[in-house]
């Protein structure tokens, strides 16, 4: 008989031990952006021109002081380098433990950095700051911009504009490839190119004065915006509509990073006030907030390596960081329907090789069972079998030597029973 090996890793819960761990980082500055590269390998940057490396997954920081102005954000081309940008108009390129400073050509307050590629990066600032470099950051150009039309470069036309000094400052941006990206900011601004910055078109996101904060998109067509007053917007087609969401928080939300765990699904964090973080595992239909240890300083910076390991950073100097998804959901909220009752989502990635991720609400503590079938009907294994708090769950469910095929998994929880379809493909 072939050898059959199975494995249900618990994800989402655990009384015992705290799911944000606070990383000693041996700083007090507050602490803005942060990247990784790689699992090991990462800058945080902050306040007095503070900047961290770790080649380590964040066990050991190495601590660097190069200006006083707070830099805002950070990106890593590769694993040697990074360029960090900031107030003042401060841009700082940090190589092989050698930190330096770029001419920005403007002293306007920097705010995001974004590098679809190795040779083409984008800042974004104060004052419509539009910067681009096509040679690896070694050297910027300001996207013009005319204030008396609302108009970008080549005459396209910016409408649903309420800004009557035609001055916005910018915030967040995001890149999916060297032409195509969005900038978001004041008044509910998102802003889109199709064209490398030469000309944008301006988005809409409902009415109001709230900031946009950060912005970032899985592909060509879908995105999540988040920014004051717990504002979350998502758009599946590229930004021409957008959806606002129901985040179930008022406090402002500073940053969002997310990671594909397979062909189809996407996990998003949002990071902001008070330290709090919430999570999306399926593209942003589900949030559930996590708690941090700090209900004082704010999420500034946040960045997914995997869905499950996740770094986030705030003031004091505190680095948090997750090696499996934040733990247990709370304040679950569901943008297509209210959850009113217990419910068992559809696993993701599907198809899948070799895991999956089962995912299930419960409204009440209940004694709960999951199960897992073959085609035929036999049980191949129960993962859990016992009582659960209210909450959401998320299991890893990972196969080897299964066969390719149709796969079955039911949960039931006192009266509720539902079971739902999975397919291997190897």
């Amino acid at each position: 008989m072939k050898k059959l090996i199975l494995l249900f890793m618990l994800i989402s819960f655990c009384e015992v031990n705290s799911q944000w761990l606070n990383q000693n980082s041996g700083v007090l500055n507050t602490l803005q952006g942060v990247h990784f590269i790689d699992k090991n390998t990462g800058i945080v940057c902050g306040a007095g021109g503070r900047i961290l490396i770790t080649t380590n997954s964040g066990v050991n920081w190495s601590s660097y002081t190069y200006t006083s102005s707070v830099l805002n954000s950070v990106f890593m081309i590769n694993s040697t380098t990074g360029y960090m940008a900031g107030t003042s108009g401060k841009i700082v390129r940090y190589s092989n433990g050698i930190i330096g400073e770029i001419t920005s050509g403007t002293t306007d307050d920097l705010n995001a950095v974004f590098f679809p590629s190795n040779n083409t990066g984008y800042i974004v600032g104060d004052f419509n700051t539009i910067l681009k470099s096509t040679n690896g950051g070694l050297a910027w150009s300001e996207v013009s911009f005319d204030n008396s039309g609302e108009k970008f470069n080549e005459g396209v036309e910016l409408v649903g504009t309420d800004n009557p000094a035609g001055s916005d400052d910018y915030y967040g941006l995001y890149f999916i490839n060297n032409n195509t990206g969005w900038v978001c900011g004041l008044d509910r601004r998102i802003r889109k190119t199709t064209n490398g910055g030469t000309s944008w078109t301006t988005q809409s996101a409902g009415s109001g004065n709230q900031i946009f904060y950060d912005i970032e998109f899985k592909d060509a067509n879908t995105g999540i915006v988040v920014g004051a007053e717990g504002l979350i917007y998502r758009t599946t087609n590229g930004g021409t509509n957008w959806t606002q969401q129901n985040s179930f928080v008022t406090t402002d939300l500073y940053c969002i990073s997310s990671f594909q765990s397979g062909l189809i699904a996407y996990t998003f964090y949002v990071g902001g006030a008070a330290g709090k973080i919430l999570k999306t595992n399926n593209g942003g239909s589900v949030w559930g907030s996590q708690t941090t240890s700090s209900s004082v300083f704010s999420i500034n910076g946040i960045y997914c390596i995997s869905d499950d390991s996740v770094f986030a950073v705030a003031g004091a100097g505190r680095i948090y960081n997750t090696i499996n998804g934040g733990g247990v959901m709370t304040n679950i909220t569901n943008n297509t329907a209210e959850l009113n009752d217990f419910k068992l989502y559809q696993n993701y990635p599907n198809p899948f090789n070799p895991e999956t991720k089962i995912s299930f609400y419960l409204i009440r503590k209940e004694r709960v069972s999951l199960k897992v079938y073959d085609s035929r009907g036999s049980l191949i294994s129960e993962p859990v079998n016992g009582f659960l708090q209210a909450g959401l769950y998320e299991y890893k469910f990972l196969s080897k030597d299964l066969s390719s095929g149709i796969y079955y998994y039911k949960l039931e929880a006192g009266s509720f029973t539902e079971t739902k379809k999975m397919i291997l493909v190897k």
